[in-house]
């Protein structure tokens, strides 16, 4: 009987990520979209894209009274957002919260061999390859940094406590590049860590997607200006914990 609950227990937990993650959408001129509560969700930034001139131009994964929510703000035109959600208890497994903004050094977030850190918020004028925010390693710890030619470029990282030895990998896609394929997505999540590029209107964006037929994520976007790109870290709900 023990081996049957064992294995019964196993096929449950490959059923829960047999199928992508619920996805979320946001664009202008919309209320913030909820998406659950804390306690039973982590979610994170899958796509953003449109015409980003300011401070006032902004997406991000909201965090209030204990339950997330998609969102953003444009003076502009086309901006919107994905996200996507697993089940997992954000309240216990996700943390550190922690902004940059031009024209600050890199800031740390968290040591790495036990968080995976990534983008939860971008906002700002994003004017070319002269504009970049991003989540990446450097020696044992996640540091969140950026780059700018113009104004009010900033952002948000936010970290998922993972298991000591967790298994990552990391993409990166360029306009004019076909999408890059990552990880499959019956087994693990993928997450945007960096964002560059001239973002003029609703052609340019960048996204994580599953809808391709090869039971993978896709990392890739859309450009008619320059420099437009993004990087992304895939790791596996099963290591989230401590």
């Amino acid at each position: 009987m023990k081996k049957l609950v064992v294995f019964w227990l196993m096929l449950s937990s490959v059923a829960v990520f047999a199928q992508a993650p619920v996805e979320y959408y946001w664009t202008q001129g919309a209320s913030r979209v909820y998406m659950g509560p804390a306690n039973d969700n982590i979610c994170y930034l899958q796509a953003m894209g449109g015409r980003f001139e300011g401070k006032r131009e902004s997406v991000m994964v909201g965090y209030d009274n204990g339950h997330y929510r998609l969102s953003g703000r444009s003076n502009q035109h086309s901006v919107f957002a994905r996200a996507r959600c697993i089940q997992a208890n954000g309240e216990l497994y996700e943390h550190r919260d922690v902004l940059w903004w031009q024209p600050q050094d890199s800031v740390f977030v968290a040591d790495n061999k036990t968080n995976v850190c990534y983008l939860r918020q971008v906002s700002g004028k994003f004017e070319g390859p002269g504009e970049a925010v991003r989540v990446y390693r450097d020696g044992n710890g996640w540091r969140i940094n950026g780059k700018s030619n113009q104004i009010n470029v900033h952002a948000l990282a936010r970290c998922t406590k993972m298991q000591t030895g967790y298994w990552s990998k990391t993409y990166s896609w360029s306009q004019g590049q076909p999408d890059v394929v990552m990880s499959p997505f019956h087994n693990t999540i993928c997450v945007l860590q960096r964002v560059t590029g001239k973002f003029e209107g609703y052609a340019e964006f960048v996204q994580i997607t599953t809808n391709n037929g090869n039971g993978r994520y896709m990392l890739g976007g859309n450009s008619r200006q320059v420099g437009v790109g993004a990087t992304a870290i895939c790791f596996k709900p099963s290591e989230i914990g401590t």
